[in-house]
């Protein structure tokens, strides 16, 4: 039956976390593409291979997935937060300092006398 059968988006996303937890980088990367041609705008696929090519030290490209995860409308508070800390990683690797700062002040609400939600920024930024 069909309700038991994941969809190809799916399916093409979790081959890919499942390589890039090998280790096998490129293969993951095949398959998060794949994942993102069948449903571009699902959040897990761009999300994913952001994180992969930033591990590559290809930050342009990074961002621009982060760029697009977070344009996405069916994005939670917390997916999107992590999403601006990796866009904030980006920019920081680009020397965009100016955004890196607006997107840290975007991420902690313009509160940063929150020394705890500070530290814990600091510590996922670096």
């Amino acid at each position: 039956s069909t309700e038991k059968c994941p969809d190809k988006y799916t399916i093409w996303n979790n081959i890919g976390s499942c390589y890039a937890k090998s280790n096998k980088s490129k293969l993951a990367l095949f398959y998060f593409n794949r994942a993102m041609k069948v449903y571009p705008k699902k959040f897990d696929a761009s999300y994913n291979n952001g994180v992969l090519l930033f591990s590559f030290k290809k930050y342009k490209e990074s961002l621009i997935l982060f760029n697009k995860v977070l344009t996405l409308s069916n994005i939670s508070n917390e997916d999107k937060n992590d999403a601006l800390v990796w866009q904030t990683k980006c920019y920081i690797e680009l020397g965009n300092t100016e955004a890196a700062i607006n997107n840290i002040e975007k991420i902690l609400g313009k509160n940063i006398g929150n020394h705890k939600r500070y530290q814990e920024l600091i510590k996922k930024l670096f």
